[in-house]
C-alpha cells in the first residue's frame, strides 16, 4: 500500500505525466484559439486556472524567444522545512503526559525554548498525525425536555416525586 502511494505521488507533477514539447504543442493551440482553456486543462490534466498559471510563463518566454526552451515549473507541494529534532522532542514531551498540555501551550513553549514557530493547529495537525491527539471528550447526555418545551400547549407531564420505593 505505501509503495503504490508513493508511486502516485511520485508522478503528479505536469513535467511527469507529459512531454515538455507536448505541453507547449496544447499551450500554442489555446494561444492562437485553437482550442478552449477547458480542452487545454483536460488534454494536460489541469484546472483552468493552472492553464492561465502556464500560459502566462509560455507568453514570457515567448515574448523573449524562448519558446522551444520553456518548461512549467513545478506545480505546490509541501516546502516546508522539518521540524528540528528538539522542537519535536519537547512535543512529544509535552503531548505525551497526562493530563496532555494544550496545544496553544505546546506551540508557545517550541517558541520560547527553541525560537521555532509554530500555530496551535499545526502543533494539533502533528499531533493527529503522531497518535499524541488530545482524546475526545464524550458527548454529553442531553437533558429531558422541559415542561414549557412541550410540543402541544397545555400537555404536562406527570411526575410522581412520592419518596417510596
Amino acid at each position: 500500500m505505501g509503495i503504490l502511494l508513493a508511486f502516485e505521488k511520485k508522478h503528479q507533477q505536469l513535467l511527469h505525466r507529459h512531454a515538455p514539447t507536448f505541453i507547449r504543442h496544447v499551450l500554442e493551440a489555446f494561444r492562437k484559439q485553437k482550442i478552449s482553456a477547458s480542452q487545454a486543462a483536460g488534454q494536460l490534466g489541469l484546472s483552468r486556472s493552472r492553464i492561465y498559471v502556464l500560459l502566462t510563463g509560455y507568453l514570457r518566454a515567448r515574448s523573449n524567444k524562448q519558446e522551444h526552451l520553456w518548461r512549467p515549473g513545478g506545480s505546490g507541494g509541501n516546502h516546508a522545512k522539518a521540524w528540528p529534532a528538539p522542537v519535536v522532542a519537547l512535543l512529544i514531551k509535552r503531548l505525551a503526559c497526562r493530563p496532555a498540555c494544550p496545544y496553544s501551550f505546546a506551540a508557545s513553549e517550541a517558541l520560547r525554548l527553541h525560537a521555532f514557530k509554530l500555530d496551535r493547529a499545526q502543533v494539533r495537525r502533528w499531533a493527529l498525525e503522531q497518535g499524541l491527539a488530545h482524546p475526545v471528550p464524550a458527548k454529553r447526555v442531553l437533558a429531558p425536555v422541559r415542561r414549557w418545551q412541550r410540543s402541544q400547549i397545555g400537555e404536562l407531564w406527570q411526575l410522581d416525586a412520592s419518596p417510596h420505593r
